[in-house]
């Protein structure tokens, strides 16, 4: 029984096994026959292929290649397929490429004998490279190179191209090498061309090599080395042309690209090119065949470097052309057409620049989609650019200037142009592509505020941004008038990018309107080397280094010769050398101005104004031109005024509100005049107080005017509130403040600043620094919100907040006066007062003209710096407003004051030394010159003192300054005279005061005259008024200083009546 079992249980078993065995064979020939057989992948593939289906084929074939990765014809397959695949969306197009890449990379390690495989994937890698001008493409060049070197037979051609490959990338990445590994890369080049000496790409390798070897020994200074290196470069092109086959046209190619070079070498000093070196019969024949053999080379890559080369030859014009040559007969090259694109849109001819810009966006947004390549990758990013371009090509034509018809196209060509861009970037309104375009198109419609925010977010999106982004930042900043922020905008953007012109155009002005000259000079100089047929960037170089160096720099032979005349009086020369400059200069505005001021100085003033109205035909609008018109046609300010605007203003609806603002400014300005002149009991007092009568007749209704218009901005509201203000008028003020809330779009801070005055001067001072902060924490960072807040936080003693918050300000905003005036007192404040001289000498620079910034810089100068500047500052200030009699006061103690060696002048009237200079001259003649100086200086001070007593003979205070002077320089009985001078005419015409004995008694009490004091101050107390008392008034010090505080008290006492004042009830309890 128990054998029969067992039989049983050994058949089951076995046929168990059977089974198994059966089933494991089944699954084996399943997995090897089915599962693993690639064939019916390419099978089911070419099935698709042959339908028109490449997406699917390519995944049917990649099957195929995951089983059997190393066949060949699987990978070709795919790679053929996804060839011919054009993607959705440009995620997908980019991903298509990247599996591309792939492929390429598995191709060529399946088969690593094969040199052309190599080649197929060092070609696209180099594509890559040459287009993100990306370092590390390079290094992952070269390391391929290496890779294949190590599968390569030695000596074989593919060991010469793994070679060639692995030195050719280095030397792209020549400028991050250390000198080092030049001179290794040098020696190694030299070795492969002795095995390989056809290799046109080790050529151009050593050539380039050597090129930057040179510039940069030029650019150190070291010019013998860099001769040595000249010499090694022009025996290397030589033999690198003698090397190349006439028929290799690549070859021929590297050859001219490196003659082109080697003519631009010359004018190349580092990164510098002074094209005044160029020779240009020599540059012109290098261009034309370096485009030639570009173009027959068949290939963008040569084309595109090409180009680059024309663009520093000849300009950007010079390098589109060659690049729209090449796209005439490639259309679908991209990667040209992208490049093509930012060169036409940066030429800027004003005529033919928007037709051409259009036309070569166009070309791209017109290509349809493209199968999978790196031009695929690209397209979607290279049409936005192209929208992009459109875009801003549009806002720089209605900026230009468009009539209503065509700017109404324009604007709705914008909104269109905006649509498409943000479908083209996905739409993604956060992406820097679309924050840049509605940054521009902010400022396009004047929204500043709106597009300054838009460009801070940019640059914080950005690490890198390209050269138009800084350019176009910037001039939203300057046109906000933030010159600060503009020029840290430019400077980090000519950082970047050193040879953008736009950009160190941009920086020079920047530079100019903030009167630093030095470094303005320097990138006019660089400019005009740069483009030396534009001979206004020489001019501009002259001119701004001759205000660097205070004006020592000779003049132009045109202007040296004119003065000479003028000072000669020799007025029918001047006018012939005048004549002469402005044919020769085809009538420029320096040679016409210098026409009319021959004609004002000859005293001639219809042939004067008759030369200003001819120069205004051709100058029209140009604010200098106008004011000297105005000033020779009429007397009256008001028509004055009127004549200037109707010249200068072009838009009707603005001339109401700068009509109003002109005549509040010559209002303040006549106010202040009178209170001079009456001081002084000027003749000219009657003469003004009818001019300002005439202003105050007329502003009225102009006031009405404006608000009738609906005209009113920021600035004139502005004025208005001040003027309000000033008169305590508080309802007008809150209703100039109501307007200001309605100009929040074009304005924002405007109300908030003049709360926060107004506030200020109602005493609620902590209200009005919540405003200000709330302000500046909601995002109000503008240069104004600071400066206000310093000038409150100022008037409560909170010097360091003050000090941080005018530095605030004055970094934003420079060219503000009262930033730079405002900085410079609280630098002042905190023991910085030469910093803050050198912050005003900027200033003053730049803005020549303002009074109240040249008596602060007269003010440092004379206590900090140059006591001969501070004299020039005053006698400026004595230039632009005569009757500033304290001025003309501090002028006459300056020039009394020991000189320095700026006051020692040449023939001319020009400072002789510099600081340098001074130092060489012997100290013997150093004081013989001072000395001549000061004499010279003190016979100035007597001229302009007597001048100024001419005008207003009885102006005591005027001589009780000069009688101080004369007793700070141990001249008292000429003080004395001074004095005594004025009271006996003022006697003798029966017009003595008490304020003349009154100066006169302080002036003897400070001689230590007591009894000569006293009875001056006796006559002072018998011409008082008994109301005023304000003799006794003055005399309670006098009495306090000589320690009678019992009579002090008495005068005091009786000043004050029967309603004293705090003031003096406070200075009662200090007695």
């Amino acid at each position: 029984m128990a054998s029969k079992l067992n039989r049983k249980f050994i058949f089951v078993v076995g046929g168990f096994s059977l089974a198994a065995i059966l089933l494991l064979v089944a699954v084996i020939l399943v997995n090897q026959l089915w599962l693993k057989n690639a064939d019916r992948h390419i099978r089911a593939g070419d099935e698709l292929m042959a339908q028109g289906k490449s997406r699917e084929a390519v995944a049917m074939y990649g099957r195929a290649v995951s089983k059997k990765p190393d066949v060949v014809r699987y990978i070709e397959k795919v790679e053929e397929a996804l060839g011919k695949v054009t993607a959705d969306t440009p995620a997908q197009s980019v991903e298509d490429y990247r599996i591309l890449m792939q492929l390429k990379r598995q191709h060529t390690r399946a088969q690593p004998g094969d040199p052309e495989q190599w080649k197929i994937l060092i070609a696209a890698l180099e594509d890559e490279a040459e287009l993100y001008s990306r370092g590390d493409g390079w290094i992952s060049i070269e390391t391929v190179g290496k890779e294949m070197k190590d599968v390569m037979a030695p000596g074989s051609d593919g060991m010469k191209t793994a070679e060639e490959t692995v030195l050719f990338a280095r030397a792209q990445r020549e400028q991050v090498l250390t000198s080092g590994e030049r001179t290794d890369l040098e020696k190694q080049l030299e070795a492969f061309l002795k095995v390989a000496p056809k290799s046109w790409r080790a050529w151009s390798a050593l050539v380039s090599l050597r090129t930057a070897d040179v510039a940069r020994l030029r650019g150190a200074g070291q010019t013998q080395a860099a001769s040595r290196r000249l010499e090694l470069l022009d025996k290397s092109i030589a033999d690198m042309r003698a090397a190349a086959e006439p028929n290799d046209l690549l070859a021929q190619d590297a050859v001219a690209s490196a003659d082109l070079e080697r003519v631009l070498l010359d004018a190349r000093t580092g990164n510098r090119m002074d094209r005044t070196k160029i020779d240009t019969a020599k540059l012109d024949a290098a261009c034309v065949k370096a485009a030639e053999v570009a173009l027959a080379t068949g290939k963008g890559s040569a084309v595109r470097a090409v180009a680059s080369r024309l663009v520093d030859a000849k300009g950007i014009d010079a390098g589109a052309k060659l690049l729209e040559d090449w796209l005439a007969n490639h259309p679908t090259d991209l990667i040209t057409a992208g490049l093509d694109l930012e060169y036409v849109s940066r030429t800027g001819d004003p005529e033919k620049g928007f037709d051409r810009t259009q036309a070569a966006a166009r070309r791209i947004l017109d290509q349809p989609r493209l199968p999978t390549s790196l031009m695929a990758s690209i397209q979607s990013d290279t049409r936005a650019r192209a929208l992009q371009v459109l875009l801003e090509a549009a806002i720089v034509q209605i900026a230009r200037g468009a009539d209503p018809a065509q700017k109404a196209k324009l604007d709705k060509e914008i909104v269109d142009l905006r649509a498409s861009l943000l479908e083209a970037l996905q739409n993604d309104e956060t992406g820097p592509g679309m924050i840049a375009a509605d940054a521009k198109i902010l400022q396009s419609r004047m929204d500043l505020n709106g597009a300054a925010k838009k460009w801070e977010l940019y640059f914080t999106k950005v690490p890198q941004p390209p050269a138009d982004a800084f350019l176009w930042a910037t001039m939203v900043s300057r046109a906000q008038n933030d010159l600060g922020l503009a020029m840290q905008t430019v400077t980090k953007g000519t950082d970047a990018y050193p040879s953008d012109l736009r950009l160190a155009i941009q920086r020079a002005e920047i530079a100019t309107q903030l009167g630093r000259f030095t470094e303005a000079a320097s990138l006019y100089e660089a400019l005009a080397k740069a483009l030396p047929e534009q001979e206004q960037y020489a001019r501009m170089a002259q001119d701004v280094r001759s205000r660097a160096d205070g004006g020592r720099t000779e003049a132009a032979p045109e202007i040296a010769g004119l003065e000479a005349a003028m000072r000669s009086k020799d007025f029918p020369r001047a006018r012939e050398l005048a004549a002469a400059w402005v044919k020769s200069s085809n009538g420029s505005l320096q040679a016409m101005y210098a026409q009319v001021l021959v004609e004002q100085e000859s005293g001639d003033k219809a042939a004067a104004l008759v030369l200003l109205r001819a120069a205004l035909d051709k100058y029209p609008g140009n604010p200098d031109l106008a004011r000297n018109e105005a000033l020779l046609a009429t007397e009256d300010p008001v028509e004055r005024i009127d004549m200037m605007i109707a010249r200068v203003v072009s838009d009707p609806a603005q001339r109401n509100n700068e009509r109003v603002r002109a005549l509040r400014a010559l209002r303040t300005d006549l106010e202040r005049q009178i209170g001079e002149l009456r001081r002084s009991n000027s003749p000219d007092l009657a003469r003004s107080e009818e001019f300002l009568k005439r202003i105050n007749d007329v502003l009225p209704e102009a006031e009405k005017q404006v608000v009738a218009s609906g005209a009113g901005d920021a600035s004139s509201t502005e004025l208005a509130f001040m003027d309000a203000l000033s008169r305590g008028d508080i309802p007008a003020a809150e209703l100039h403040l109501a307007a200001a809330a309605k100009l929040s779009s074009s304005s924002p801070i405007l109300e908030v600043i003049l709360r926060a005055r107004l506030l200020d001067y109602q005493g609620r001072t902590a209200e009005a620094i919540s405003v200000l902060e709330k302000a500046r924490q909601a995002g109000s960072n503008q240069a104004p919100v600071a400066a206000q807040l310093a000038v409150i936080q100022e008037r409560v003693g909170n010097e360091p907040a003050a000090l941080a918050l005018w530095k605030e300000a004055y970094d934003r905003r420079p060219n503000d006066l009262v930033n730079a005036r405002g900085y410079a007192r609280s630098l002042g404040r905190s023991g910085q007062g030469r910093t803050a001289l050198e912050m005003l000498r900027s200033a003053i620079a730049a803005n020549q003209n303002d009074l109240e910034t040249l008596t602060t810089a007269a003010q440092y100068e004379a206590v900090y710096g140059s006591r001969a500047k501070a004299i020039e500052h005053r006698q400026r200030i004595l230039q632009l407003d005569s009757t500033n009699r304290e001025n003309i006061g501090d002028l006459y103690a300056l020039l009394y004051m020991p000189a320095d060696f700026g006051s020692v002048r040449d023939a001319q009237g020009r400072p002789r030394y510099d600081a340098r200079g001074w130092s060489t001259v012997p100290p013997d003649e150093q004081r013989r010159l001072l000395e001549d100086a000061s004499v010279m200086n003190i016979a100035i001070a007597e001229q302009l003192y007597d001048a100024a007593m001419k005008v207003a003979p009885l102006d005591v205070r005027f001589a009780g300054r000069k009688a101080s002077v004369m007793r700070e320089n141990g001249k008292r009985p000429q003080g004395t005279k001074a004095l005594q001078d004025v009271i006996t005419r003022a006697e003798t015409e029966n017009k003595v005061t008490a304020l003349m004995y009154l100066e006169q008694g302080a002036y003897l009490e400070g001689n230590g005259d007591i009894a000569g004091a006293d009875a001056a101050f006796a006559k002072a107390v018998a011409l008082q008024d008994p109301k005023k008392r304000e003799v006794d008034a003055a005399l309670v010090e006098v009495e306090s200083r000589r320690g009678n505080t019992k009579r002090a008290i008495e005068l005091l006492t009786a000043v004050m009546g029967d309603s004293p004042q705090l003031p003096a009830l406070l200075r009662l309890a200090d007695l």
